[in-house]
């Protein structure tokens, strides 16, 4: 029987406040939430480069990785979901969270739903994780899926801030 390890790295594109990116480190860890800035809106193909360079540099630092084929953790990668904004009322920031968490693919959902309520405090975390990705100062969120097609999956969840 295999087990399944899941790699989770959550990264934002841009202005996220200092503050916010220490809480997300403190709940979800150092190296697994990622602040990158660039001096202009990323297009569709700068912002899934940038999302699979960030993820090539965690698999480069984690410890559940084999490091002489870091490649094969993108075997799966792809596009899972792109939920536009903005996220300025609750019910945009709502309408955001339900889409994210109601995308029609069983491997991506298997793994987002365990790593979003599989935890202590999920009720806070999600909320803290959720603020962010769909903070009002956000154009757009993406998730991401990768994995070695064995035993190995990743989830990005990225956010472009205006």
């Amino acid at each position: 029987m295999k087990i399944l390890q899941s790699l989770v790295l959550l990264f934002v594109v841009s202005c996220m406040a200092d503050d916010d990116l220490s809480n997300l480190q403190n709940i979800f860890g150092k190296n697994e939430v990622v602040k990158r800035s660039n001096d202009h809106l990323l297009n569709d193909t700068e912002f899934e480069t940038q999302a699979r360079d960030v993820y090539m540099n965690f698999l480069k630092t984690s410890s559940l990785t084999i490091k002489d084929n870091l490649g094969s953790y993108f075997k799966l990668w792809r596009e899972v979901v792109e939920i536009p904004g903005p996220f300025a009322t609750d019910v945009e920031k709502k309408n955001g969270i339900s889409q994210l968490r109601s995308v029609d693919d069983f491997m991506p959902l298997l793994f987002l739903d365990d790593f979003l309520d599989n935890r202590d405090e999920a009720e806070e975390d999600k909320k803290t994780l959720f603020d962010v990705l769909f903070s009002n100062q956000s154009s757009r969120v993406k998730f991401f899926f990768a994995g070695d097609d064995d035993i190995i999956n990743g989830l990005v969840l990225a956010s472009q801030y205006k």
